[in-house]
């Protein structure tokens, strides 16, 4: 797996998202299919700063590794935003990730990193490296069927 593959499914896979995200109206955007569920703007809004934590990750070589209380101070930041703030920081976090990447090296791809999420969550940091793709993915998928839910049957 080399830095080019990763970046380039990174990038593919938030360029969806953001895709599918452009297209839900702004009276839809925190319209919730469940009282306990996400909306499109929350979900997004996740993504976003998934890639916040993974360029602390990517920078650190591993080092810093992502957290729950973290994630959930970037959530609090995020509660406020509207779509243009959440488009917005996903740039700017995409910006830093990619910089991030610069002194990333193919030894480093390879590195062991054990991660705090349970017993025996050790990889290379190219395979940690992958997170922000499969939050974008899952997250394109699950605003595409919250708008399914709202009658937008169309693909963005």
């Amino acid at each position: 797996m080399t830095k080019e593959f990763i970046l380039t499914l990174i990038g593919r896979s938030r360029q969806q998202l953001i895709s599918t995200f452009l297209a839900v109206p702004d009276d839809k955007l925190t319209w919730k299919p469940l009282d306990n569920g996400r909306s499109a703007l929350e979900l997004f809004s996740e993504a976003a700063n998934t890639f916040a934590m993974a360029t602390e990750f990517i920078a650190s070589k591993g080092e810093i590794k992502p957290s729950r209380e973290k994630f959930g101070e970037l959530v609090a930041i995020s509660a406020g935003w509207g779509k243009d703030e959440a488009v917005a920081a996903m740039e700017a976090n995409y910006a830093a990730y990619l910089k991030a990447w610069e002194s990333i090296t193919p030894e480093d791809l390879e590195a062991p990193i054990t991660m705090p999420f349970g017993p025996g969550m050790t990889a290379p940091l190219g395979v940690w490296a992958m997170l922000p793709n499969r939050t974008c993915t899952v997250r394109f998928g699950q605003i595409n069927y919250i708008q399914t839910l709202y009658g937008d049957f169309e693909g963005h």
